[in-house]
């Protein structure tokens, strides 16, 4: 693109009298990329995709150590942009899902039959696949938390409710509590308590006291 010095360009107009801004190079050079890559979309995307490929690694590596430098700035930006975007995510999903329909139930037959169905019988047991699972499921009830890990270890360790008290019988017992328009959790609920509405004065009470 070459090199961008300062320049004075007018901006218009402004009933009879024309308007003059001071650009700096990098604006100028910014702007001058922008209208180059709008000309030139597919050749643009062409030349990334060639970089991609011939640099995965490198590409892979300083994603990574972004990710590292950048990891509870990510998480609260993550957060942040499921509850303001739900609706768009969800949209997006089942429009993926609608298109790859057959796409999807081929795989799912391809890999559900033969040693695949034995090695995800042998995940679904396992500690880890276990854990992937139940993380997942509150992912789809619409559960939203920046430590979904420390989350599900509360949630093992967790044996009373937060409101009765009263132990928890059965896993299917022990509810996940989060509030419907942000998607937070709040409690560890018993299905009765889980149930009803009473429990939010009970909670208000002991955080009062």
């Amino acid at each position: 693109m070459g090199v961008y010095s300062d320049k004075i360009e007018s901006v218009g107009d402004f009933f009879g009298i024309e308007l003059f801004v001071l650009k700096t190079g990098k604006e100028r050079q910014a702007e001058a990329g922008k209208l180059y890559r709008e000309k030139n979309k597919e050749k643009v995307r062409e030349r990334r995709k060639i970089y991609g490929q011939a640099n995965a690694e490198k590409i892979a590596e300083k994603n990574k150590k972004y990710y590292e430098d950048n990891k509870e700035a990510k998480k609260e930006y993550d957060i942040l942009y499921r509850i303001k975007n739900k609706e768009k995510l969800s949209d997006a999903k089942k429009e993926y899902r609608k298109r790859n329909d057959e796409v999807i139930k081929e795989k799912k037959k391809i890999y559900g039959q033969g040693k695949g169905k034995k090695v995800i019988q042998e995940y679904q047991q396992s500690p880890t696949g276990k854990k992937s699972m139940m993380i997942t499921s509150w992912k789809k009830k619409g559960l939203i938390n920046d430590d979904y890990s420390k989350l599900y270890d509360d949630y093992l360790l967790c044996s009373k409710c937060d409101v009765c008290n009263k132990e928890f019988k059965t896993r299917q017992n022990k509810c996940m509590d989060h509030c419907h328009t942000t998607g937070l959790f709040r409690h560890f609920l018993c299905q009765s308590c889980n149930n009803h509405d009473y429990w939010k004065k009970v909670i208000n009470d002991k955080e009062t006291q």
